[in-house]
């Protein structure tokens, strides 16, 4: 099946900027380190931002240790954003679970932290992660539903993976995981069998 990704992506940025009228909602993206796919992540969502017409500043920071950046992102949070991103992945001498753990739950756009994470296995709010509600998007534009399907997910990482995992669960919806603990021969036989990758 060929997606017309591009034409999902009018439709969704259509409804958020008929949401986001009359309102003056602001985002902070965080970059700390130098990483350049981080840094071109965050210009593509500048751009996404300003075409909604969302205030986005960038904090571009290169702490020294996990205390220099929670300190740094005490005064992010103090300045009463309505979201919070934290570019992944961070430098490797830095903390990421504490420093994602330190955003307020309200204002975890990527819902990263665990507390965000909680809820949203819990159901006791109705903001999804990015990844998992373009996915959700994805299928309910194509008419997929996922009951009595198999269903492969492909790794568990923080930004993909686990969001999906979370999804899934949520909906009561049974998966197989692929990750590199997987045998080789399982990784194959369980994407041949899958309806859904």
């Amino acid at each position: 099946m060929i997606i017309n990704g591009n034409e999902i992506k009018e439709k969704v940025l259509d409804d958020v900027r008929s949401l986001a009228q009359g309102t003056a909602k602001r985002v902070c993206f965080v970059q700390f380190g130098s990483d350049e796919a981080s840094a071109a992540f965050i210009k593509m969502k500048l751009r996404v931002a300003d075409g909604l017409g969302i205030q986005a500043d960038v904090i571009h920071k290169d702490p020294a240790d996990t205390a220099e950046a929670l300190l740094l992102m005490g005064e992010i949070i103090e300045k009463n954003y309505d979201g919070i991103v934290v570019q992944l992945p961070l430098p490797q001498h830095l903390d990421t679970d504490l420093i994602i753990d330190s955003i307020p739950t309200e204002m975890d756009i990527d819902i990263l932290s665990e507390d965000a994470k909680a809820h949203y296995r819990a159901a006791t709010t109705e903001r999804v992660a990015p990844v998992a509600g373009a996915v959700q998007e994805i299928l309910w534009e194509n008419k997929i539903i996922l009951i009595g399907k198999k269903i492969a997910v492909l790794g568990r990482g923080k930004l993909v993976g686990e969001p999906i995992i979370m999804l899934l669960d949520r909906q009561e919806l049974p998966y197989t995981v692929i990750d590199i603990t997987t045998p080789e021969e399982e990784k194959i036989k369980s994407i041949q069998e899958a309806d859904v990758v």
